[in-house]
This record gives structure tokens, sequence and C-alpha cells, in this order.
């Protein structure tokens, strides 16, 4: 709820103090709380019903990619990525849901989260390999993911950018 109201996910600027910041970092540090939970979690609403039967819905979807530059040599966790694979990071694709008749955001349809950097010569061995494992495939498990979880629409537009032309 702080996230929405703040619109920030930096913890610190969320805070109203030091307490409440070291028990967000607590919270997030719970062996029990990982990162598949979280977004298992910010999905649940598009799978218990988002009011939309019947309607058109926009799918809108794109990959980020999150570096951490400032960090190299302290996130040893991460793999590399960015345009020469020499920063650790990750990258994320989430998929925005849109009421395409009064413009209401629904929330996230899907979020994949990936760690690893694909170079142009990985590229070019895995040209027989099939879409689904490529980079690329992330369009379109995000957009099995939304029709899946959308059966009730009538309607669904999936708006990507030119990485997702196969599809």
């Amino acid at each position: 709820g702080r996230m929405k109201e703040k619109r920030s996910c930096v913890i610190r600027q969320i805070s109203m103090n030091w307490k409440e910041e070291m028990g967000f970092w607590r919270y997030l540090k719970n062996e029990k709380v990982s990162i598949e939970w979280l977004i298992e979690e910010s999905l649940a609403p598009i799978k218990t019903g988002t009011g939309v039967e019947g309607g058109h819905v926009l799918s809108l979807q794109d990959s980020s990619t999150i570096g951490f530059k400032a960090s190299l040599g302290r996130k040893k966790e991460l793999k590399t990525v960015g345009s020469v694979g020499n920063c650790p990071g990750f990258i994320i694709h989430p998929n925005l849901l849109i009421d395409a008749d009064d413009g209401r955001c629904l929330g996230l349809g899907d979020v994949s989260l990936c760690d690893q950097w694909v170079s142009q010569g990985h590229q070019d061995q895995q040209r027989h390999v099939e879409a689904e494992q490529k980079k690329t495939g992330r369009w379109l498990a995000s957009g099995k993911a939304v029709r899946n979880s959308l059966q009730s629409a009538q309607m669904i537009t999936h708006i990507a950018d030119r990485e997702s032309d196969f599809y």
C-alpha cells in the first residue's frame, strides 16, 4: 500500500522512519519471502478476476535491464547484463494490463525475470532453437500467461516493441 501511496519502490522513500525501514528489510530478507512468492502475490488480483468479463484488455509488455554498475564486484550473486554484458544485474519483463474501454489499470498480467546476457555470438548459435527457448520467447510466454488468466475477456490486444516482431 505504501508503494502505491508514495509512487515509489525505494524502501527509504516509502518508510516513515528508520525503524519501519529496518522492518521492511527484515521482511524482504526473510527466507519465506522469495522473488517467486512476491511475483505470485502481485499477479493474484488478475487471477481472481478483473471485472472485464466480455471486455477488451490491452496487454503492454517490454523488457528492462536493471543494472548495478556502481556495485561492480559486490553483487556476486547476479549475472552480467547490459549492451556488452559487463554489468551485474537482471532483466525484467513485466506485462501491464489496461482496460481498453476506460483506460483503467488492471495490474500486472505477468512478470518474468532473467539473469543472463545473451551475446550476438550466442544468438547466432541458437537460430535453430525453438522460439520459447530464445531471448525473444518471453513475449510468447507472457502472452500465453495473460490469455490463460483472462479467459473471460472478449478480446486481448498485445502491444510490444520491435523485439517482439516475430510474434
